[in-house]
């Protein structure tokens, strides 16, 4: 059973927005771009990935993943620990402006989070994907043999 079959799409809006890093947890998979209004993303403090909280005149780029499997979804679960959880929100899809609802990983405790704006552009690549990918693959090595 899929992902769209039991519940709504999953959305990414951090180090997932990265190919190299999408395909390292999950293989490849398609996506629809969208829009989550009412939420900003931020730097948690001391890392190099961000978190979402809600601010009304705030807006930011996401990534609907669609059709994921149940291994697949796991799999996110485990890259993105416990910090989070998953709660649905609504977007509006860039292709086609249509309003829907995706899944997001909104941080447990707000309180960790700066005021730094995080962006996923070639600043953050530059400065910070080489380390994120080495400690994401020690991350997946060893989750994977529990999920799988």
């Amino acid at each position: 059973m899929t992902q769209a079959a039991r519940q709504p799409p999953l959305g990414i809006y951090g180090t997932l927005l990265d190919p190299q890093v999408r395909a390292l947890v999950l293989g490849v998979v398609a996506g629809r771009a969208a829009t989550l209004a009412g939420w900003e993303r931020v730097y948690f403090t001391g890392a190099t990935y961000p978190g979402i909280r809600p601010r009304a005149d705030a807006a930011i780029d996401v990534l609907v993943l669609c059709d994921l499997s149940e291994l697949a979804v796991a799999s996110v679960d485990a890259f993105e620990g416990s910090d989070y959880e998953r709660r649905v929100l609504p977007v509006r899809f860039a292709d086609n402006g249509g309003a829907g609802q995706a899944q997001f990983y909104v941080p447990k405790a707000a309180a960790r989070l700066t005021a730094r704006a995080w962006r996923y552009d070639e600043g953050w690549r530059a400065s910070h994907l080489a380390a994120f990918l080495a400690e994401a693959e020690a991350l997946v090595a060893g989750y994977r043999s529990k999920i799988s």
